[in-house]
């Protein structure tokens, strides 16, 4: 398949973001065994609904960081963008490789990873049938709503209390490194001229599928789940997650609403501080130097 080609009826005005590109860093977390019990305050819905979350992460972050490196060719002429792009395949990298321990450990103790074959059937479908450009707007709907789960968990200090301080520590690193890279993805689109229908087409593929990737994900957990939790507990914690103090349902559609809006980019909801925050708190839990939070563009007109 050909190249994707760049626009040349895209704004010279776009935001650049004039700070070092993202650096990826290495937490240093042992997994085995808190992994083997309800990691998160004994709840059996919270702890899957993370767990889940990081048996889609591999694959998906493999397949953004392939969609982003297609376009690399055509960035020669925006050296501060390449970097941008080369510090976020770094950072989702190693994402890639933490979660692939993770789930690794989770198959050891009997879960099942019901979606993998599913989720690379429909990636190699949108390689197949889609242009390089429909496939970047995909990668920045997921990208976004990454991002809105990161910064909810970076804000909202309900959505990881009671977890074990390990898989605090993954899952905190995880948001702080999902927001410092949450416009990449979006500002290569935009540079290479993708447009507002294309998005509002991804974001609603990417909803979709999220929502139901999900629940067929929590749903095979709870399953496999040797320490049974009654139906009665598991609907108590997602009502808590989804629409009590973990907040995670207005979250989402917030979330929602800011991507389909024509003038939306990223940075329009700047949360550094909360990625500033936690990096103080946490500044000897890594192997790696850490770089300087981007810091936010002039929101697009």
């Amino acid at each position: 398949m050909a190249p994707p080609t760049l626009s040349s009826t895209l704004s010279p005005t776009l935001p650049r973001v004039p700070s070092p590109p993202p650096a990826a860093r290495q937490p240093q977390v042992r997994l085995a065994e808190p992994l083997a019990g309800h990691w998160h305050g004994g709840d059996a819905f919270r702890t899957h609904l993370f767990n889940a979350l990081s048996l889609m992460f591999p694959q998906g972050e493999r397949s953004f960081i392939d969609t982003v490196r297609e376009f690399l060719p055509h960035l020669a002429a925006e050296p501060h963008l390449r970097a941008q792009v080369l510090g976020f395949i770094g950072q989702e990298g190693t994402h890639a490789r933490v979660h692939r321990g993770y789930n690794e450990r989770l198959a050891e103790l009997g879960f099942v990873d019901r979606l993998q074959a599913r989720l690379e059937r429909r990636i190699g479908l949108t390689r197949r049938w889609l242009r390089p450009l429909d496939r970047l707007a995909i990668t920045v709907a997921y990208e976004h709503y990454t991002a809105v789960l990161a910064a909810n968990l970076l804000a909202n200090p309900a959505v990881l209390r009671g977890a074990h301080p390990q898989l605090a520590l993954l899952w905190g690193w995880h948001a702080v490194e999902e927001t410092e890279h949450k416009a990449v993805a979006f500002d290569v689109y935009r540079r290479c001229g993708g447009g507002y229908l294309r998005r509002l087409a991804a974001g609603l593929y990417a909803s979709f599928f999220l929502a139901l990737d999900l629940l067929v994900q929590v749903l095979g957990l709870l399953r496999d789940d040797r320490q049974r939790a009654s139906p009665r507990a598991v609907l108590r914690s997602a009502w808590n997650v989804y629409f009590g103090p973990d907040r995670v349902a207005a979250a989402l559609w917030r979330g929602f609403m800011h991507f389909v809006r024509p003038g939306f980019h990223p940075w329009q909801v700047d949360n550094r501080a909360d990625v500033e925050r936690w990096l103080h708190a946490h500044a000897q839990a890594f192997a790696a130097s850490a770089p300087t939070l981007q810091p936010a563009p002039s929101a697009p007109s």
